[in-house]
């Protein structure tokens, strides 16, 4: 992300072997959607990351300060914010995205102790 011009400022980050695989796992596919969204709907503006390691979860937060002007919608919309939500809520955690003091924010919880939700079609071992 750094590469591609962004100001990313990283605060906390679990020690490496902390968490759970699938949690790690999963962590790291919302964070990257979260500072893949930075780039596409504000290049160049500043980006904090927030990874905070609880007794009873991890909680990540993407920030960056709102455009002045809204971008406008891109073309063939994805399912970035949706896929990171289904994520959370697979682990038990929850996620929320939107404008939030003057910043568009993305927050997810995820708890460690909790055990994924099967996705549907899947079956439970």
């Amino acid at each position: 992300t750094r590469a591609a011009g962004c100001r990313v400022t990283v605060r906390g980050a679990p020690p490496p072997g902390v968490l759970p695989p699938p949690l790690d796992r999963e962590a790291y596919r919302i964070v990257q959607e979260g500072l893949a969204n930075a780039l596409k709907h504000a290049p160049g503006a500043p980006v904090l990351l927030r990874l905070e390691r609880t007794a009873s979860g991890l909680s990540v937060r993407v920030a960056q300060p709102l455009p002045p002007v809204p971008p406008s919608p891109s073309a063939g919309g994805g399912r970035g914010l949706a896929g990171v939500a289904e994520r959370a809520r697979l682990l038990g955690g929850s996620a929320t995205a939107g404008p939030c003091g003057g910043d568009w924010v993305l927050d997810v919880t995820l708890p460690t102790g909790a055990a994924p939700v099967p996705r549907t079609g899947e079956e439970t071992r």
